[in-house]
């Protein structure tokens, strides 16, 4: 039985699969977005936020963490000087799927697009008017 064993194995054994996670988190801390399967992006999500938690520490030990993950001091300073303070004020949920593009060929897939949410610009959802109707005028 898997009881409790949450995350998705991804037809990898666990050290393929952490060179995965670690491989697209580089690639989106340094570029910004990615592409990716719908699968592989949702459990990315898990572990990205956990590297952004940590930089939001600030600490020595917090920075030594991701720098275990990551591999990278360019990398790993990006994330805490500019990446991190972005998302002070937000408890979670960095990243986000946006713009579909369509299926992968041969498998049919769709393939998001995974990236920061609104690249630390935070945005209200936008604001409609009383509900008039479906026949009232558009004025």
């Amino acid at each position: 039985m898997r009881h409790l064993k949450s995350g998705r194995k991804l037809n990898r054994h666990s050290s393929h699969r952490l060179a995965l996670f670690r491989n697209q988190a580089k690639s989106l801390l340094l570029h910004g977005r990615i592409t990716t399967t719908v699968p592989k992006a949702k459990e990315l999500t898990g572990f990205v936020d956990h590297l952004i938690h940590l930089a939001k520490r600030g600490d020595l030990h917090a920075r030594r963490l991701v720098l275990r993950d990551l591999q990278d001091v360019k990398l790993v300073r990006k994330l805490f000087d500019e990446i991190a303070p972005k998302y002070q004020g937000r408890p979670g949920g960095y990243t986000r799927s946006s713009s579909w593009r369509s299926a992968a060929a041969g498998t049919g897939r769709p393939w998001p697009w995974w990236n920061w949410w609104s690249r630390g610009r935070l945005s209200a959802p936008p604001r409609l008017g009383p509900w008039r109707g479906p026949h009232a005028p558009l004025a």
